[in-house]
C-alpha cells in the first residue's frame, strides 16, 4: 500500500527500497490483490492507480499472483 499511495509515511523509503532491491520475484495470492483494490476503491485517485498497478502485476513476470485455493494445496484445473 506504501508503494501505491503517496501520501503514505513509508512511501518514499519503499520507491527507494524498489530501486535498491533491482529485479525480484515477488509471489502473493489474488487475494491481496484483491484486498489493495478494495482499500484504494473508495479514493478515486487511487483507485486509478491500484488498477494499473494491479493489472500490470498480472500481465507481467515480476509478480506471480497465485489462486488462494492453490496456496492452500488445492490445484488450478482451469486457467
Amino acid at each position: 500500500m506504501a508503494l501505491i499511495h503517496r501520501k503514505d509515511a513509508r512511501h518514499k523509503a519503499v520507491v527507494e527500497w524498489s530501486r535498491r532491491a533491482g529485479p525480484v520475484r515477488i509471489v502473493t495470492t489474488d487475494e491481496v490483490l484483491t484486498e489493495v483494490l478494495a482499500f484504494c476503491s473508495s479514493d478515486e485517485g487511487l483507485r486509478g492507480d491500484a488498477a494499473k498497478i494491479v493489472r500490470g502485476i498480472l500481465a507481467g513476470q515480476a509478480v506471480r499472483a497465485m489462486p488462494h485455493f492453490e496456496q492452500e494445496g488445492f490445484n488450478a484445473l482451469f486457467r
